[in-house]
């Protein structure tokens, strides 16, 4: 195929940019309806990609066949293409909000294949950031895919990235076509660790506080407070106790009596269990207001088990 489609689609920059000087259009598409800068976008090749639209390539059309702009072929490429190629055609004035013939965005792609990487781009933008909002013909926003799918890095990112708390609850809150929510979906296809993490932001967001009155306090080993704080991205946990043993007996000689067991203070009671943080998350009581950026995990004292845990 000669002329810049052709340039572009074997990523001959040399050939490409005679091309260009000489005044060849930047318009041509091939059968499936790309252009020169879809193909450029297709191979990775940011030099190709600047170069094409320094000479006034259309960053937004025609689309495709699918109805597709480079950028959905951006975040949807596997890999995603580099930061520096989404970065050219955001700034280029692509818009995170085109949609394709389904109604999927840009986000909608990445969300579907769970491309984190991209999500600092794709949301740099106050339009960037609403599109977590945009819905495809079933309803679905970029969560429900994520959730369909169990893509718990991007869904943490995802979370984090979204600076607008009304936009993330929005989001969260939003049902599809079949009333489902994202965190829904996750349950439904037995993604259970998103389903938590989903869970704890819908239900407690990142400032939430909670008037507790603890009966029962419970540490945990590092292990697991730095497998919980990653999963919710917030970091390395803090905790220094000891492992824990699964289940302790208090003696029964005297109620003032408390008893430590590998580095865990226990109050006297009844045999019980200490759940782990697993199970503190899927219960929902999660929350992001401990110092210095930690979370607290706790249930009311009202709560017959109730207990209060501060990572």
């Amino acid at each position: 195929m000669e002329g810049v489609l052709g340039a572009a689609r074997a990523g001959n920059y040399i050939a490409l940019k005679a091309l260009l000087a000489d005044g060849a259009s930047c318009s041509e598409c091939d059968e499936r309806g790309r252009s020169a800068l879809h193909h450029a976008v297709m191979n990775n090749d940011a030099h190709i990609v600047a170069a094409l639209l320094a000479h006034d390539a259309n960053v937004e059309g025609p689309a495709d066949f699918s109805g597709a702009t480079p950028l959905h072929l951006a975040a949807s490429r596997n890999p995603p293409a580099s930061e520096e190629v989404i970065r050219t055609l955001l700034v280029s004035s692509a818009d995170p909000r085109s949609v394709d013939q389904n109604r999927w965005t840009p986000l909608h792609y990445a969300a579907l294949y769970g491309h984190a990487c991209v999500l600092p781009q794709l949301l740099a933008t106050v339009d960037g950031t609403d599109t977590i909002l945009a819905t495809d013909h079933f309803d679905n926003n970029p969560l429900h895919h994520a959730a369909l799918r169990g893509h718990v890095p991007f869904v943490s990112r995802l979370l984090q990235e979204v600076s607008t708390p009304q936009v993330l609850e929005i989001a969260l809150l939003a049902t599809n076509s079949r009333h489902k929510t994202a965190a829904d979906l996750s349950f439904e296809n037995g993604h259970k660790r998103l389903h938590r993490l989903l869970e704890a932001f819908r239900l407690h967001g990142r400032h939430h506080t909670l008037e507790t009155a603890p009966t029962r306090s419970w540490t945990t080993d590092k292990q697991e407070v730095e497998e919980l704080r990653n999963q919710l991205g917030i970091g390395a946990g803090r905790s220094q106790s000891a492992p824990a043993a699964r289940r302790h007996s208090a003696p029964a000689t005297t109620k003032a009596t408390a008893v430590a067991l590998n580095g865990i203070t226990i109050p006297s009671g009844p045999t019980h269990r200490r759940p782990s943080l697993q199970q503190l998350a899927a219960r929902n009581i999660v929350s992001f207001d401990a110092p210095d950026g930690g979370l607290k995990v706790h249930r009311p004292a009202g709560h017959w088990r109730g207990w209060d845990l501060e990572l």
